[in-house]
């Protein structure tokens, strides 16, 4: 039997993480646009929410990144549920707190 290999894979060998990365950024910035925008309007669970959705649309993928730089196997199931997880949230209070 031949001795099996493994390859070493660092942040610039995983295009799906970074483009997860890419998205979480921009989506926080545009969630933060509108949070910004409607903040005078909101009572303070409206405020709790929109900057629980900010900070959580990058701490996720960061803490993959994280995961992956120290060796770790990246999780993509954990940042597809809280991404969904995130929109479903962010639709709820975007919409609640719009009327």
């Amino acid at each position: 039997m031949e001795p099996t290999t493994t390859i070493e894979r660092g942040m610039s060998q995983s295009p799906a993480l970074r483009m997860v990365l890419v998205q979480a950024f921009v989506g926080a910035l545009v969630v933060g646009d509108q949070v910004v925008s409607r903040w005078g309007t909101w009572d303070l669970f409206g405020r709790f929410m929109g900057i629980g959705i900010l900070v959580t649309l990058v701490l996720n993928p960061t803490i993959e990144m994280w995961r992956q730089r120290s060796g770790k196997d990246v999780r993509f199931s954990n940042l597809a549920l809280s991404g969904y997880a995130l929109v479903w949230v962010a639709a709820v209070v975007f919409n609640h707190h719009s009327r």
